[in-house]
């Protein structure tokens, strides 16, 4: 799960499929022996439950299995920004989840503007 607040500063996009194009159009890599590879969001509203509440859930099509200690990177992902007028933070936040259980990772990042942006 990865978490932007404030909320409605921005917008979860990338190489991730929408729930019901995961059926369509299967995946959108493959690895050299064949395996299929990529990420589909878990809500069919995900645009709409992620502008309301800044909270976009996504899940590997292939299973990954991570053990402590272990790393993974999360590629092909974008987070679009309509930066706040105002100064203020934007905060991204990670999230692993498992069943009931939910993990942060080590790497939040945080955007801190100063001052109004000129455009």
């Amino acid at each position: 799960m990865i978490q932007i607040s404030p909320k409605n500063t921005g917008k979860l996009s990338g190489k991730v499929l929408s729930p019901s194009l995961t059926q369509v159009f299967g995946v959108y890599t493959k690895t050299k022996n064949g395996a299929q590879r990529g990420w589909s969001f878990v809500r069919e509203d995900w645009f709409s439950h992620g502008k309301k509440t800044g909270e976009y859930r996504i899940q590997s099509i292939e299973p990954i299995q991570l053990t402590p200690g272990s790393s993974y990177e999360l590629r092909e992902l974008q987070i679009d920004f309509e930066f706040p007028k105002l100064a203020g933070t934007i905060q991204i936040d990670a999230y692993i989840l498992s069943g009931e259980d939910m993990h942060s990772v080590l790497n939040p990042i945080c955007i801190h503007l100063y001052g109004t942006l000129q455009q």
